[in-house]
């Protein structure tokens, strides 16, 4: 059809920038230049049209524009199938004029941008950025989906979860821009090891979790054996080669598992006790665990009820040095449920933390007498940035009362951040002390503020030597085995 022959409705609508289009008898097509330009086509009949529509929409627009009858609204959504970019177009319409064939007319807007926009919106909703993985969103809508199926009997399947170790020291020491490319070359290894078959997922910044296909423990013990495999040579970033390694914990999926949250927690679990057996391992949640878990909540459970009512108690361990009393580590002492479980399951961050912080009070507003004061802080150190002021406030007092205050902190390879509030610590009088420094490389050693060391009663004289080479003092103060009340304590200092 000669596109110049349009009607002048077309012909004079150029300037609207919407399509227009017409069907007339034996299907010929009129359209606007508007019409032609977001189809990137010309037709001139029906056929030719549809043969521009993507074949699974095909049938649905044919349909509509043959069903609609007279005086009837057509609505319908296409995608096409010319040019390198495919477009999402709207039709809207109507049946005109009477008769046996009445004319179909219409307009139809190019809804491209704003269809790509919304996939842009639900890429940023479900997908990680950095590894092109699903993100935890995702992970654990596909995880409940999953886990209905598993509840069913319709399907079997484990949950692995994956920790990247010394991720931190790798930010702290190449910067952040190559630990987004490790993240990057990490996902793209795992994804390749573990196959099509396995929904793999960036779980956080370090972090990833993989639905595995099957039953049976074996199975999973399998995919982490391939993992720790694959990740056995270096990872090539061109500048620098790096050593990549992970600690998984997995579960098996069943009925006992009323959500994601309950799968997740477990399989996080059994990797927190693969890191304690060692980082490049693997640990799967049992019975053990499963024991100590709920001993973790009753724990905690019993700690917030001995914190909100304020029934901590405190306990002295003499220290001693070559027989004579020198100064007391102090202890906060859990009345009750919470002491019985206390051996049994470790503390949480946030309980650690608190006990701390009121530990760490109680030296402040109780100078015991003037000597060492010894504390050993249950929460981890970064969190202990959080108790700057108290710390402060607890060495200022010891110091008042002619004593000195000591932190021991287990070694660790500690990044900057950690590096950074053990400086600001000694910088105010506070000693730092390193107990289980035998854990640690020399190279760790010495990244590592510090102003003296608890060696184990069977250390070699090479550690105590190193130990001398890097500044520090050898602490030979020993706490007594048995604790002492407050006022007992302070009985015992003045006999002294």
């Amino acid at each position: 059809m000669n596109h110049a022959t349009n009607p002048p409705w077309l012909d004079a609508s150029e300037r609207g920038g919407h399509g227009l289009w017409m069907l007339g008898t034996h299907d010929s097509l009129s359209t606007n230049q508007a019409f032609r330009e977001q189809l990137r086509a010309s037709p001139a009949s029906l056929p030719e049209w549809l043969l521009q529509v993507h074949p699974e929409d095909r049938a649905e627009v044919h349909a509509a524009l043959r069903t609609v009858s007279n005086g009837a609204r057509l609505d319908v959504t296409y995608r096409t199938m010319s040019g390198p970019q495919q477009r999402w177009l709207r039709l809207t319409g109507a049946a005109q004029g009477t008769g046996n064939q009445p004319s179909l007319g219409g307009a139809q807007i190019d809804l491209t941008e704003q269809h790509e926009r919304e996939a842009r919106l639900r890429r940023g909703a479900y997908q990680d950025p950095l590894t092109g993985l699903p993100n935890r969103v995702l992970l654990i809508e596909q995880l409940e989906e999953v886990l209905a199926e598993v509840r069913s009997g319709h399907r079997q399947a484990g949950l692995l979860f994956l920790d990247l170790n010394r991720f931190r020291q790798t930010n702290d020491m190449y910067g952040h821009a190559v630990g987004d490319v490790l993240v990057a070359c990490v996902a793209a290894r795992l994804r390749e090891t573990l196959g099509r078959d396995v929904l793999l997922g960036r779980y956080g910044g370090d972090e990833f979790a993989a639905l595995i296909p099957g039953h049976g423990e074996q199975t999973l013990l399998d995919a982490a054996r391939r993992v720790h495999a694959a990740f056995v040579p270096p990872i090539d970033l061109g500048a620098h080669r790096l050593q990549a390694s992970f600690t998984i914990g997995g579960v098996q999926l069943g009925a006992r598992h009323r959500s994601a949250g309950d799968a997740l927690a477990q399989a996080d679990a059994a990797m927190y006790r693969a890191k304690r057996d060692g980082q490049v391992a693997t640990r799967l949640y049992d019975d053990v665990l499963e024991r100590e878990r709920r001993n973790e909540q009753a724990l905690g459970q019993a700690l917030t009820s001995v914190l909100r009512e304020g029934a901590l108690q405190t306990h002295y361990l003499p220290l001693r040095l070559d027989g004579r009393l020198v100064g007391a580590e102090v202890r906060a002492g859990l009345p009750g449920q919470a002491a019985s479980l206390a051996p049994q399951a470790g503390l949480t961050t946030a309980h650690a933390l608190e006990v701390d912080l009121w530990l760490l009070s109680h030296v402040a507003a109780q100078t015991h007498a003037p000597g060492l004061t010894r504390l050993r802080p249950a929460s981890a150190l970064s969190e202990l940035q959080h108790a700057l002021a108290a710390i402060l406030a607890a060495e200022a007092a010891v110091r008042m009362g002619g004593g000195t205050l000591q932190l021991v902190f287990s070694a660790a390879p500690w990044g900057g951040h950690a590096r950074s509030a053990l400086h600001a610590l000694r910088a105010r009088g506070v000693e730092i002390v390193l107990s289980e420094v035998e854990r640690l490389s020399l190279a760790a050693l010495m990244e590592t503020p510090a102003d003296a060391v608890i060696l184990p009663h069977d250390s070699p004289a090479l550690l105590h030597a190193i130990v001398a080479e890097l500044g520090w003092s050898v602490e030979r103060a020993v706490a007594d085995d048995a604790s002492l009340s407050r006022d007992a304590f302070l009985r015992l200092a003045m006999m002294r």
